[in-house]
């Protein structure tokens, strides 16, 4: 995480060179003013906010992997994929397995939800100890 990722992030079309201070910043872009040092500085939260929210999604892409492996699949779309299957096992895998991925997401969009209504920016700690446990099939 450093300067120039942030400057790509809250002004993603700019061309530009970075050193140690905001002095030595050369901004190429002549149709895009320079930021100010002040506009730089807050659009960091911005920036780190947007590094939290995908590691947020890392973490769900983890955990939904980590399910389909515990059954063998290669994939999500894989394992959604037998919830039509006439073998019974399979299907209730793939139903259970369906319901609970929506689970997961629906929590992850009410985090996220919540974060752009001001409530405070959970930790990754916290979101993952948050994600629904999985629901083995009957």
């Amino acid at each position: 995480m450093n300067i120039s990722d942030c400057l790509t992030f809250g002004w993603p079309t700019a061309q530009f060179s970075v050193g140690e201070t905001y002095e030595s910043l050369q901004w190429f872009s002549e149709d895009i003013p320079k930021p100010t040092e002040q506009e730089i500085n807050a659009q960091w939260p911005l920036f780190q906010q947007s590094l939290l929210l995908k590691s947020y999604t890392k973490a769900i892409e983890a955990r939904i992997l980590e399910v389909v492996k515990s059954y063998s699949y290669d994939s999500a779309v894989s394992m959604a994929s037998y919830v039509t299957s006439t073998n019974p096992i399979w299907q209730s895998e793939a139903i259970a397995f369906v319901a609970w991925r929506d689970m997961v997401y629906e929590y992850g969009y009410s985090v996220l939800a919540a974060v752009e209504e001001g409530a405070p920016v959970p930790t990754l700690e916290e979101f993952i100890a948050g994600i629904p446990n999985w629901i083995p099939p009957n």
